[in-house]
């Protein structure tokens, strides 16, 4: 009589996984485009920064000469 083998766990997680991609997918895409709107941003924001470190760096040299 032959001895029942329990199933491997990674047959059953890969079950898990292949019921589950869809929506894996789909949350790495959400995911991407939130982080590309921050890198955005954040790139706006250090941009307009260096800008008004500019200015100010302008405006200290202007009123130091008068």
């Amino acid at each position: 009589m032959p001895t029942w083998e329990p199933v491997p766990c990674i047959i059953i997680d890969l079950f898990i996984i292949s019921l589950l991609k869809p929506q894996i997918s789909q949350i790495t895409q959400i995911n991407k485009k939130q982080i590309l709107e921050l890198r955005t941003g954040l790139g706006y924001k250090i941009e307009s920064a260096k800008v008004n470190h500019r200015n100010t760096e302008t405006l200290r040299k202007t009123l130091a000469t008068k």
